[in-house]
């Protein structure tokens, strides 16, 4: 196993641990590995949460892939960064997949899953193809199975992973406010574990128009990352979604973006002394200790 393939292995064990254990068992393998790679987390992010320095690593990554996979012979180096940057062009077809997807649907490419007549040979084209297949025949099937699971479980048996899964958010909280200091870079809330958190018991205080005003910006930070890439396709994939966004339509990806930035702004107005941020937590903590202790005591505010 290669060092990349450990480092994935690792990101997606940590993933799965958000999947409770009584629908894990009602997954096959295959769906349960589909299912994990599918939840973003800042370590695995999806394709439209990356820089394009993040980017261009990530598409790198794919070429030496499956150039060792394929036993493919060495180009010359034009050869070589055009065919990162053909690839790095076709990542941004799909904003919304997690970059653990992207690999998955790469590997089941190169096994041969989508091949025709078992004959692999990686290029752009057939990278594009084994993607939107994976989307089509593995991953919607296997969502499916999954959100049906999670319809069919009895919500009072899981008041204890409710707990834990707000315990592990506060984890990420401390973690999130270690980095917010006012000599710090910021925390990314890839995922939006901590705004969930935040919104959930209400420490954002933001109106609707405050949260549009999020997104506008959200879509200016994109568009301004396209330009600077000198990216077309994602220029006017991104100019596209801000005429969508003023006329009050959603995007996932744009609200992951700003939630994202409102996570930020929040945690850098707060964590202005080290005594704020303590304080703060300890607010936090206590709340989400008393809900819990409530959802333990009185089954019925489960449901």
């Amino acid at each position: 196993m290669t060092a990349l393939s450990k480092s994935n292995t690792s990101i997606q064990r940590s993933i799965e641990l958000s999947i409770p254990d009584k629908i894990k068992a009602k997954l096959t393998q295959s769906e349960f590995r589909i299912v994990s790679v599918s939840i973003p987390s800042e370590k695995n992010p999806r394709i439209c949460e990356l820089d394009e320095r993040r980017r261009l690593r990530t598409a790198s990554t794919i070429v030496i892939k499956a150039e060792t996979r394929l036993g493919s012979k060495d180009k010359d180096d034009l050869h070589q960064e055009a065919l990162i940057n053909e690839i790095d062009s076709d990542l941004m077809k799909f904003p919304n997949q997690t970059t653990l997807e992207i690999f998955f649907a790469l590997e089941m490419g190169l096994d041969g899953e989508f091949a025709e007549k078992n004959v692999v040979i990686f290029s752009p084209s057939n990278f594009v193809i084994w993607v939107k297949s994976y989307i089509e025949l593995k991953k919607k099937p296997a969502i499916k199975i999954f959100a049906q699971l999670n319809h069919q479980v009895d919500q009072v048996d899981y008041v204890p992973t409710i707990g834990e899964t707000l315990l592990r958010k506060l984890m990420i909280l401390r973690t999130a406010l270690t980095k917010s200091g006012p000599e710090s870079e910021g925390f990314q809330d890839y995922g939006g574990v901590v705004y969930s958190l935040l919104d959930q018991f209400e420490y954002l205080n933001l109106d609707c128009e405050a949260k549009w005003g999020y997104m506008q910006k959200a879509n200016q930070i994109m568009l301004h990352e396209a330009v600077e890439a000198k990216d077309s396709g994602r220029v006017k994939l991104m100019s596209e979604l801000m005429l969508s966004t003023k006329a009050r339509r959603k995007d996932e990806s744009v609200i992951a973006t700003a939630q994202r930035l409102i996570v930020f702004d929040k945690l850098k107005g707060i964590c202005r002394t080290l005594d704020d941020a303590n304080d703060f937590l300890e607010n936090v903590n206590f709340k989400v200790k008393e809900y819990i202790e409530s959802l333990n005591t009185s089954p019925a505010n489960a449901n």
